[in-house]
């Protein structure tokens, strides 16, 4: 499957349909149908490269984020954006719905994790302690009750979401 005119910076595969997403430098999102290996559709929203994505679990929005600092929350019944979330003050770097709530984690070369509402795009929380560079990765336990950050700073700090 080909079609971005940059460099590919992250895939992701639905929770339920033959759909694989992936996100590119050149500032789109691609949507394939991996089992006939054909292009479904684009998205294009973001001022900069997209460096992220993730599906919620009932696989009907998918989250990016980009070096813009913008967070986009797709609907994938219209394929619109309905929700920007921006907040963080340098290149959101990791995302991961809770699952079955409503609630997004992103983490950024800011230092912080901040937890949003997906219904009405506010962020939450935002936590600035744990770690003392630049926060890589977020994960979140499928029970939805731990969460994960991974730093440059070469630790790995496990939370609770209670």
């Amino acid at each position: 499957m080909q079609g971005h005119r940059s460099k590919i910076t992250k895939i992701v595969v639905h929770p339920f349909y033959n759909l694989v997403a992936s996100a590119s430098e050149d500032a789109s999102i691609r949507l394939w149908d991996f089992e006939q290996g054909e292009h479904e559709r684009t998205l294009k929203s973001h001022a900069g490269m997209v460096t992220f994505l993730a599906f919620n679990t009932n696989g009907n929005i998918l989250a990016s984020s980009a070096t813009d600092l913008a967070i986009k929350l797709w609907n994938l019944e219209t394929f619109t954006v309905s929700k920007t979330l921006q907040g963080h003050e340098h290149e959101v770097s990791g995302l991961a719905f809770v699952p079955d709530t409503d609630y997004l984690l992103s983490c950024s070369r800011d230092q912080s994790i901040r937890f949003w509402d997906t219904q009405t795009g506010s962020s939450l929380l935002t936590l600035t302690h744990g770690h003392s560079d630049w926060i890589r990765r977020i994960a979140v336990h499928h029970g939805g009750k731990l969460f994960a950050s991974a730093s440059k700073d070469e630790s790995i700090v496990i939370w609770n979401c209670d």
